[in-house]
């Protein structure tokens, strides 16, 4: 199914309030699209950005796109969590915590505090953190020591891709660092990205 989760497949939200906090998953989750260990989508109204703290997800999580850690697509923050399970997405988007992450200016920093140990294997825009990251954002305090193994474009030991809206300049990675592995076997109009941040 589209909008899978271990704890919820689509959060609606219209305000900051929490999506989810202090949940874990331990079971194995597949999906075909928005696929994520904690959430498999977080949907907002508006300028609201909900956040994801304190989670964590110890199962493999597979889907054809759009797959994450703890949570597949994201509109707002994920402060705390942590994922320890394989990634797999057969097409594109894919991380140990988000695949797609959408961070409001009320949440300065999308992902803070998180990690990931899983292997993540796809195609393109692929992270260990994040697999795309679009709007106000940065990243703190995370790190990725899993490896990472990509069939295309936009690969990161961090994120894979980074796109930066509006007229802030605070996009950031600080206090992040990288140790897994990464693999990028080919790539897509001879576009490569292949990055470790450390």
């Amino acid at each position: 199914p589209n909008e899978a989760g271990g704890i919820t497949g689509l959060a609606i939200f219209r305000s900051t309030d929490d999506i989810a906090r202090n949940c874990y998953n331990t079971g194995n989750i597949s999906g075909i699209s928005r696929v994520g260990g904690i959430v498999g989508k977080s949907q907002s109204h508006a300028d609201a950005g909900g956040r994801i703290i304190n989670c964590y997800n110890l199962g493999n999580v597979t889907s054809q796109d759009h797959v994450g850690g703890i949570s597949g697509t994201t509109y707002g923050a994920i402060i705390s969590c942590f994922n320890t399970g394989n990634i797999k997405a057969t097409g594109q988007y894919a991380s140990g915590i988000t695949a797609y992450i959408y961070s409001y200016s009320d949440h300065p920093i999308a992902i803070e505090k998180c990690w990931n140990s899983g292997t993540i294997d796809s195609l393109q825009y692929v992270g260990g953190i994040a697999g795309y990251l679009f709007g106000y954002q940065a990243l703190s305090e995370c790190y990725n020591v899993g490896n990472i193994n990509a069939g295309g474009n936009y690969v990161g030991g961090l994120m894979g891709y980074g796109d930066i809206q509006g007229n802030t300049t605070d996009y950031t990675v600080q206090n992040c660092y990288n140790t897994g592995n990464i693999i990028q076997t080919s790539v897509i109009n001879d576009n490569p990205y292949a990055k470790s941040y450390v």
